[in-house]
């Protein structure tokens, strides 16, 4: 038993130590978005927002849209079948504001996905040269898309995402938003991700999503995804299996989503995404969780048993503490990084568990083929 507790120190110390390599590399391979001069050249820019029942946040993110200080801009808005004041609330702007449209979506096609069908026909009404997928919980501030479009060409980058700010609804999304953030900052290096285009690395937020037409369309668009959750994941993947440069910068500040508005709102949109991140396979999730949870609690527990009176090696004591404090260090770079408390930090054993458990209730309604979005259910298609 000694020797298995020794040796698991050592796996964690190790793994500890790569996710602070981790932290500090991506404090500077994610760079932030920083406002710039705006170029000769001002592409037209289609934004596009699929709307089913917003009517919460559509005024806003529509009003943000508008204010963009970018010239060549077209917002599309797409009517989901909404049954609130969505329609309406985009209409009243759109007779005030010749670049606003709004579209009515057509039925759901079968072996589509809502959000998906809303987006392919969004792409096909937009006449710009660069379409930009926003959702429609999600405000930008006013030179975000400026200074996008100067970050997408002085990169030469056919897509450019960025992270947001997720403002918590409830104490649910204060557990779970910064596991989310620590996860992709502490386990995904950026500069190898970029260096040696692996499509597993690659990483985008659906709340903004900027691409050339032309890489956009030889992805195969929103069609060639239409039944995978996680869209955002999915065409940045195809965008590195294609050949084509993806980038991801901290749109933090500038990019501010509201996205959900209570517990149950927060369980059911984690329902769907967390086990299909996956691919919906137990084979991959059930070992990430136990390592995940054995490095943020395995630790604790030999340092627990040795303030007990148990015995416990000293080497065993010491990569325990060292383990503990890396893990620190890499929540406090995150926490400082997105304006976070940083008693997540200290709390990240609790905020972890919690996360757990969403993420076991994703497993369980994925396998159980009852997740559902917005009154749709949503198949989750597995991986091969």
């Amino acid at each position: 038993m000694g020797a298995f507790v020794l040796g698991l120190q050592w796996f964690l110390v190790v793994l500890a130590g790569y996710l602070t390599l981790v932290t500090l590399t991506n404090l500077r391979s994610l760079k932030r978005l920083t406002a710039t001069d705006m170029f000769a050249e001002s592409p037209l820019v289609s934004v596009l927002v699929p709307a089913r029942n917003e009517e919460r946040n559509i005024g806003r993110c529509v009003d943000a849209l508008l204010a963009q200080e970018y010239a060549d801009l077209e917002v599309l808005v797409l009517d989901d079948h909404s049954t609130d004041r969505t329609a309406e609330i985009v209409q009243r702007r759109a007779v005030r504001a010749p670049r606003l449209r709004l579209l009515r979506g057509q039925e759901l096609p079968p072996g589509w996905l809502g959000k998906h069908w809303a987006c392919h026909q969004l792409a096909q009404a937009a006449a710009g040269s660069l379409v930009l997928f926003v959702d429609a919980d999600t405000v930008l501030e006013q030179g975000t898309v400026r200074d996008a479009v100067a970050v997408l060409d002085t990169d030469k980058a056919d897509l450019l995402s960025l992270l947001p700010t997720r403002v918590p609804g409830s104490w649910m999304d204060r557990m779970v938003f910064p596991v989310i953030d620590w996860a992709f900052h502490a386990w995904v290096p950026f500069a190898i991700a970029y260096a040696v285009k692996a499509p597993s690395l690659s990483l985008a937020f659906g709340q903004f999503l900027l691409f050339r037409r032309g890489a956009y369309e030889q992805l195969g668009g929103y069609e060639a995804i239409k039944d995978r959750v996680l869209d955002d994941i999915e065409l940045g993947r195809r965008t590195t299996a294609a050949g084509l440069r993806w980038r991801l910068y901290d749109g933090s500040g500038r990019v501010e989503t509201h996205m959900y508005a209570s517990v149950g709102e927060t369980l059911e949109g984690f329902a769907k995404n967390i086990f299909a991140f996956f691919g919906a396979q137990i084979v991959l999730f059930i070992p990430v969780w136990l390592v995940g949870m054995a490095v943020a609690f395995a630790p604790i527990a030999v340092i627990l048993a040795a303030a007990a009176g148990a015995q416990v090696a000293t080497t065993a004591l010491v990569l325990a503490y060292v383990t503990v404090g890396l893990l620190l260090a890499t929540w406090a770079v995150v926490c400082l990084r997105f304006r976070y408390g940083l008693w997540y930090a200290v709390a990240c054993p609790m905020t972890i568990l919690v996360t757990l458990q969403v993420a076991l209730r994703s497993m369980v309604l994925t396998l159980q083929g009852r997740t559902q979005w917005k009154g749709r259910s949503i198949a989750v298609r597995r991986l091969p």
